[in-house]
């Protein structure tokens, strides 16, 4: 029985958080950035592994691909550095009418952001109910000797984003048992843990550490509604044409990114009103037309004057599989780059 329940926790992790072996981050020209791995790169077109989805994006929507080889599409060498820095030049800026620039400056204020409020480094602890679900169960289906049990309970993982904004996943060090089966197992729950972070991240930074507006978004046509707008905007040179939904207060009530006319992510965003801002306590995520659902609630912790995730409690759904997943942060280490901006 005990065999069986293993099986399909392990089949559950499979379908709905695969690991990530080798993780790149493919950065679109839209701004929007993918994490996961590169399964196929023609000359036309790469696939990524994005939380069990295989997302297809042609190379002239991609403005470069991080990861172990910082590969950038159709690059020769230094060709990357020469893109970060014109980044970091803000040369991607194309001009907007003024009264579209009135507009993108106004939502930008409205929400709550850890960055205005002077972060510049972070790292906590993080908790993962999957971890925790697996290594129940490898307890008592593998005999372990007290030692190997001392340091499976002494795993602990770590989550970091350092002054560019990049996401580190980190874990300390386990020392396989020699028992093939057993480890393997153990790898799935840690890649997996990983893999779910790393798509929390990347929508919740976008929200509180990200601009809603990058610089290179334009804005391309604005309804003026009795309650608010729908706006939809793109980068500069991207086909990928997002759409958001706000109200007379600029807070959002739906965004959707859609490719060639078809709608590949759709977010409902949730948010609680600080004194500084909008700050997401919630969303819901469809994404490869409703196949893959996410419904994620946040509770926040204030540490060192910041709002920052005390737990994430996401559903998500696969391919007909559902999983509850409980991520929990903790012993947080916060450095400022200096006195909160206005």
């Amino acid at each position: 029985m005990m065999k069986k329940r293993m099986k399909a926790l392990l089949l559950v992790l499979c379908l709905a958080f695969p690991t990530i072996a080798f993780a790149e981050t493919v950065v679109l020209k839209s701004g929007q950035s993918i994490e996961g791995s590169i399964v196929e790169k023609t000359d036309q077109y790469i696939k990524i592994n994005f939380l069990g989805a295989v997302l297809t994006y042609p190379l002239d929507e991609i403005e470069r691909i991080d990861g172990e080889n910082k590969i950038t599409p159709g690059s020769t060498e230094n060709v990357l550095d020469k893109q970060e820095a014109a980044v970091k030049e803000n040369n991607i800026s194309a001009p907007t009418p003024k009264e579209d620039q009135s507009l993108i400056s106004k939502v930008n204020a409205a929400y709550y952001n850890l960055k205005r409020e002077g972060l510049s480094e972070l790292a906590c602890e993080v908790n993962s109910s999957i971890f925790d679900q697996t290594k129940a169960a490898l307890k008592t289906q593998y005999p372990l000797t007290d030692e190997q049990t001392k340091i499976l309970d002494s795993m602990k993982f770590y989550f970091s984003i350092d002054q560019e904004d990049r996401f580190v996943f980190d874990h300390t060090q386990y020392i396989p048992t020699g028992n093939a089966q057993f480890d393997k197992d153990l790898q799935l729950a840690v890649g997996s843990t990983e893999n779910m972070l790393r798509g929390f991240y990347q929508t919740w930074r976008a929200y509180v550490i990200d601009l809603k507006f990058m610089k290179g978004d334009v804005i391309s046509s604005t309804d003026k509604l009795p309650d608010g707008y729908n706006i939809s905007y793109k980068g500069v040179e991207s086909q990928v044409v997002k759409k958001m939904s706000i109200d007379s207060n600029f807070c959002i009530s739906q965004e959707t990114l859609s490719y060639k006319g078809d709608i590949i992510n759709k977010m409902t965003p949730y948010f609680t009103s600080l004194s500084r801002g909008l700050l997401l306590k919630g969303y819901d995520k469809d994404m490869q037309s409703g196949s893959m659902r996410f419904n994620v609630t946040i509770e926040y912790q204030e540490v060192e004057g910041l709002q920052v995730p005390k737990q994430a409690v996401i559903q998500y759904t696969h391919s007909g599989v559902t999983q509850n997943v409980e991520l929990g942060f903790s012993n947080f280490k916060i450095i400022k780059s200096g006195a909160r901006q206005a």
